[in-house]
């Protein structure tokens, strides 16, 4: 696949070199302050010009307000802003930031008539990776305009204001920890929680492998997350990917691509059909 088609969510800045090397053109620095579920977030100052930022977290008032002066403040050329509280475009729209929107909300963006309306307001959408390969195509076959696609890393599977591990680590008089791999018993799965004074993200443990994605239509950016990926195998990743190939020796999965989210809540009454 081309390299310039992914948006990077940089883990480490300091390899960023490194990634440029092997072909990686956009890079997606997470916002101090501004997000959730990351080891490392990055101040205005440390991201590189013609970079995009990601603002993840939910905001309340005296959030946007420091947003707003955060980035009227800006001397640095932003390309594109990637956030998930809608607070955010009212503050780009604001301030008239000559920028890229993306909505990326995690667990949105699932048909082509809902995305198409959030289109009318921002540059691009990121379609929800909760859905099937199907589901993914037939949204991007009918979207006005390019959609963004999550296609490998690690995917964000809940997130709360609350800070679970504090809580829990004091509860119980224990150290804390502020990432933590947990074991949910009723689903047998393995999550690893994240987490900093903002609030909480729970992460599938499992790599997601979205590979057979890399030919669908309409497509603005691919999104990697590589937050728990080494160095060395983030740029494995990239050179892998360029052969259209995945040979990275770690515990991965499609994710639902291949197995609906559908679940039936109660049996409907034969005179409520």
């Amino acid at each position: 696949m081309k390299t310039n088609k992914l948006l990077y969510i940089v883990k480490n800045i300091n390899i960023i070199s490194k990634l440029k090397k092997v072909g990686v053109e956009n890079f997606l620095f997470p916002l101090k302050g501004f997000c959730v579920g990351f080891l490392n977030t990055y101040d205005l100052s440390e991201i590189e010009d013609d970079s995009f930022i990601l603002i993840n977290r939910i905001l309340d008032n005296e959030s946007i307000d420091k947003l707003e002066e955060l980035l009227n403040n800006n001397k640095k050329k932003i390309k594109g802003i990637v956030y998930d509280d809608f607070g955010v475009l009212y503050v780009i729209n604001k301030l008239k930031l000559d920028v890229i929107t993306i909505n990326y909300q995690n667990h949105f963006g699932t048909n082509y008539k809902s995305i198409n309306e959030n289109l009318k307001k921002n540059d691009s959408v990121v379609v929800s990776s909760d859905i099937t390969y199907d589901e993914i195509k037939e949204i991007t076959n009918n979207v006005e305009r390019p959609v963004c696609i999550f296609l490998m890393g690690y995917l964000q599977a809940m997130y709360s204001r609350r800070t679970l591990l504090k809580n829990y680590y004091d509860e119980f008089d224990l150290t804390y920890e502020n990432s933590k791999e947990i074991y949910e018993s009723i689903s047998n799965n393995k999550f690893i929680m994240v987490e900093n004074e903002y609030g909480t993200v729970g992460y599938q443990k499992s790599f997601y492998n979205g590979i057979e994605l890399i030919d669908l239509n309409n497509i603005l950016y691919y999104i990697i997350n590589p937050v728990f990926l080494s160095d060395d195998d983030e740029i494995k990743l990239i050179e892998d990917l360029k052969n259209n190939e995945f040979n990275l020796n770690i515990d991965s999965d499609t994710g639902f691509l291949h197995k609906s989210t559908i679940y039936k809540l109660k049996e409907v009454p034969k005179n409520e059909k």
